[in-house]
């Protein structure tokens, strides 16, 4: 590999992480939000959607970014 091609695959690996960070913190964002939805639709006063919602979200989120990074790693 020559030194051209070595930053501009560093560049790119850093397109790709950032983008996967990105992504992980919308899906967390958007199951809060929903949460929130839920909790104010069904649940006055609660937080039990806004908890679930959260922990859902995030669980998503990590098996989506494991499954980016197998395939990155690759």
């Amino acid at each position: 590999m020559n030194k051209e091609q070595k930053p501009k695959k560093q560049l790119k690996n850093a397109v790709v992480l950032t983008g996967v960070a990105i992504q992980m913190g919308i899906t967390i964002y958007l199951f809060v939000l929903l949460g929130k939805w839920l909790d104010s639709k069904y649940f006055e006063g609660g937080k039990l959607f806004l908890i679930i919602g959260t922990l859902l979200g995030v669980a998503i989120s990590l098996y989506v970014v494991l499954q980016q990074l197998k395939k990155f790693n690759d």
